[in-house]
C-alpha cells in the first residue's frame, strides 16, 4: 500500500463550476508534509494547497471548478 492515498481517486465536474470532496490519507506511522500542484490553475482551486497529514489519518481535500462560458460539459480529474 502506497504511503499516501486519495480517495476517490478521480473527480467529474461540469465547466458551470462544481466542487468535489476527497480525502488524503496518510498510511503510514510518520509526519507526512504535501503540497499540491495542478497545471490548470485558472479553471480549478484546491483547498488546502499544502498541509500536514498526522500518522495513520487524513485530511479533507476540496476541489473547485471555477464556472466558464466554454469547453467540454464535463471534466475528469485524476488524482
Amino acid at each position: 500500500m502506497s504511503a499516501i492515498t486519495v480517495e476517490p481517486r478521480s473527480a467529474r465536474l461540469n465547466v458551470k463550476g462544481g466542487k468535489s470532496h476527497h480525502q488524503i490519507q496518510n498510511n503510514r506511522f510518520v509526519r507526512y508534509a504535501f503540497k499540491l500542484r495542478f497545471t490548470d490553475n485558472e479553471h480549478f482551486r484546491f483547498h488546502p494547497v499544502y498541509g500536514f497529514i498526522e500518522p495513520q489519518s487524513s485530511t479533507p481535500l476540496t476541489i473547485r471548478r471555477i464556472p466558464a462560458d466554454t469547453g467540454p460539459t464535463d471534466e475528469q480529474l485524476h488524482l
